[in-house]
């Protein structure tokens, strides 16, 4: 079997939804065909990723983490701070773009569907990126995939809705952002972000190389690991299932040794999840 065909029975066998392609091109170069032009080589990934998705859709996130500082994200005019591939992908290839603050994505139209279920905002709403008005829920809902297209497993933002889908992490904080959201009409917003974020000036990270190996002995991701190539394909639905699982038999599942050190004994003296008071 050839790489790309090998590649396209793991991406096929994950799910039968849409695919969320996280990407760092450079570790992916291997895939399509050198060339001198930016544009081309971006374009190649691009024509490459959606044979990949089997006409099921395409999702590239197109995040961009100011609005919690300049309280104003334009659908139109925000750039993808997650990449050469999806900034490309917003300005001269999508068919739609998600209004959510900072965990925005854009797509193709086969993918389109998806902001029926997620993505939307109106004026006045409280906007929480990882409930089950969020694209991350219609993934999970329409059994999408999640290849990780080069970058590391460490960039599955997936982990906050499984987080959420949880419970919501004893261990983060919920904060909230006012701003405005600029459609595509020019129509300003007025949304009040919810963020749920770690506590500050302390280690609180995760345990990501056990998780991957967890992960893959339990059949939820699938790694395609060749020169010049990084691939892990992630069922989202198996690792959603598989992680909030686990989190309800232990809620610190998650994290790696250091931050236990400093979340277990603090939650015992709290008696209660983390509030932003306890540390701003």
């Amino acid at each position: 079997m050839s790489e790309n065909n090998e590649l396209l029975e793991l991406v096929s066998s994950a799910g039968e939804g849409p695919v969320l392609f996280h990407s760092d091109i450079f570790k992916v170069m291997g895939l399509v065909g050198k060339s001198s032009s930016p544009k081309v080589l971006l374009n190649s990934h691009l024509n490459f990723i959606e044979k990949l998705s089997s006409g099921r859709g395409v999702v590239l996130p197109t995040f961009n983490y100011d609005f919690t500082k300049t309280k104003v994200y334009d659908v139109r005019e925000s750039e993808s701070q997650v990449g050469a591939l999806s900034d490309h992908a917003r300005r001269d290839w999508s068919e739609w773009r998600s209004l959510t603050p900072v965990f925005n994505f854009c797509g193709d139209k086969a993918s389109e569907s998806l902001l029926s279920k997620g993505g939307q905002v109106a004026d006045g709403q409280e906007v929480d990126p990882f409930d089950e008005a969020s694209l991350f829920n219609a993934l999970y809902e329409n059994d999408g995939v999640v290849v990780m297209y080069g970058a590391p497993f460490q960039s599955f933002t997936g982990i906050h809705y499984i987080e959420h889908r949880s419970g919501r992490p004893l261990y983060r904080y919920d904060k909230y952002f006012p701003g405005k959201v600029i459609d595509w009409d020019g129509k300003e917003n007025n949304v009040n972000f919810k963020y749920h974020v770690r506590p500050l000036n302390v280690h609180v990270d995760y345990r990501w190389r056990e998780l991957l190996d967890f992960s893959i002995s339990k059949g939820a991701v699938k790694e395609h690991i060749r020169p010049k190539v990084s691939v892990y394909v992630i069922s989202f639905r198996e690792i959603c299932d598989l992680w909030v699982s686990e989190l309800s038999n232990d809620p610190l599942f998650l994290l790696d040794e250091e931050s236990k050190k400093f979340v277990e004994p603090k939650l015992k003296e709290l008696g209660r999840r983390f509030k932003l008071e306890d540390f701003e």
